[in-house]
């Protein structure tokens, strides 16, 4: 086991394509890692991350609105080809569940979202639209663009350089594309409330600069423009619906950057040492609390 810690990782992207209307499927199917992977492997460690992989969470009513709520944004067209709203009937009942066993037959190979949760998603949405495109016309913007790729990382382990290539992936909400050649991508959330509490401590619990850092860099990989900014568009999921954007600094995409690669880093330690089961290929941890 080495007894030097990696340090002073750094990454590069190659290979990226961009994909116009990429299914969902052909997007899950792909294997690479993605922002919420890494993530996972920085707060919670690789271990966690992996079994998130191989065991995917179970749908709850916050992601259908938050997927619903894009869709009706991004890709409006195809709601209803996606999406049914369930009937409110009273299951208990012999004529409820014989209505709602119909309604399921119908339903085959949709997300089914109750009366609701399709209500929230539609307010949310009317609030962002105009929102979102007050900047630039519809035509200047791509939506829901994904992309793949590979990240190389390369780090210390004293004097010694070490490193690993893997495939990566990602989705990009917006990608506006201003007169002067510059590149906006905006990401979609939903919030609370809007006040900079809330959203600071979202930003900071979820680790939005990782995500904006994996984001700008694939983009300046891939289209070298002279600059990308990344703007996070907040709408509240609750009345009154708010929108607000949040230009991301130079400092917190820094910041992002040095935590995406910090995560690549201990995959490429996890896999150099043989993809162990345990925490014991970390070595022995220090603690003063």
């Amino acid at each position: 086991m080495d007894s030097l810690e990696p340090s002073r990782p750094s990454v590069t992207f190659s290979e990226l394509e961009f994909h116009k209307g990429m299914p969902e499927p052909a997007y899950r199917s792909y294997e690479g890692y993605n922002q919420s992977y890494l993530k996972c492997v920085y707060t919670d460690g690789i271990l966690h991350a992996e079994h998130e992989r191989l065991n995917p969470q179970e749908e709850t009513e916050a992601l259908r609105i938050g997927s619903l709520f894009h869709a009706m944004v991004l890709e409006p067209k195809t709601v209803h080809d996606v999406y049914m709203v369930a009937p409110k009937v009273d299951r208990r009942t012999k004529e409820g569940k014989l209505e709602y066993e119909l309604f399921l037959n119908q339903a085959t190979n949709k997300c089914v979202v109750s009366d609701r949760e399709y209500l929230t998603a539609t307010m949310m949405a009317n609030s962002t639209i105009p929102h979102s495109l007050k900047h630039l016309h519809k035509d200047n913007c791509d939506y829901e663009i994904a992309f793949t790729g590979r990240a190389t990382v390369r780090y210390n382990i004293g004097e010694e350089v070490h490193g690993a290539s893997f495939p990566i992936k990602g989705k990009l909400d917006i990608l506006a594309h201003k007169l002067n050649g510059d590149i906006e991508i905006r990401d979609l959330k939903s919030m609370g409330k809007l006040t900079n509490d809330d959203v600071r401590k979202s930003a900071k619990d979820r680790l939005w600069a990782l995500q904006s850092a994996f984001y700008t860099d694939a983009v300046y990989a891939g289209f070298k423009p002279n600059k990308v900014d990344f703007v996070y568009y907040c709408t509240e999921k609750a009345a009154p619906y708010h929108t607000h954007d949040w230009q991301c600094t130079e400092e917190m995409l820094a910041r992002g950057r040095g935590i995406y690669a910090h995560a690549l880093m201990q995959v490429s330690e996890w896999i150099r040492k043989g993809k162990p089961d345990t925490y014991d290929f970390l070595g022995r941890s220090t603690l003063n609390v």
